[in-house]
């Protein structure tokens, strides 16, 4: 499991998030010319992260569901954390691969 977190005395507060693949570049060459499959759980799921100091989740076709089969996806979230609310950081939390790519 990938994570966010935040220092002490700050919460994580999320921006936008994304499972699935948008570029063709992250998680490797597996169907990376299929771009455009978005999980339409991937906001209300990282929003559980929210009011959190630390926050782990799977980037995983269990959790967010399968956009696009047969493609490497990944998951990208952008959030800061408050009180200061210093710019959103996007981070790659991982990729997942189905079965049959492998």
């Amino acid at each position: 499991a990938a994570g966010l977190s935040c220092g002490t005395g700050k919460v994580i507060n999320i921006l936008a998030a994304m499972y699935g693949r948008n570029e063709r570049e992250p998680c490797g060459p597996a169907n990376d010319h299929i771009t455009g499959c978005v999980s339409a759980k991937s906001y209300p799921i990282m929003n559980t992260c929210a009011g959190k100091r630390l926050c782990y989740v799977d980037a995983s076709n269990y959790n967010f569901g399968d956009p696009c089969s047969g493609v490497a996806k990944y998951l990208k979230v952008g959030y800061f954390c408050a009180p200061q609310g210093i710019p959103a950081r996007f981070h790659h939390l991982g990729c997942w691969r189905d079965e049959n790519d492998r």
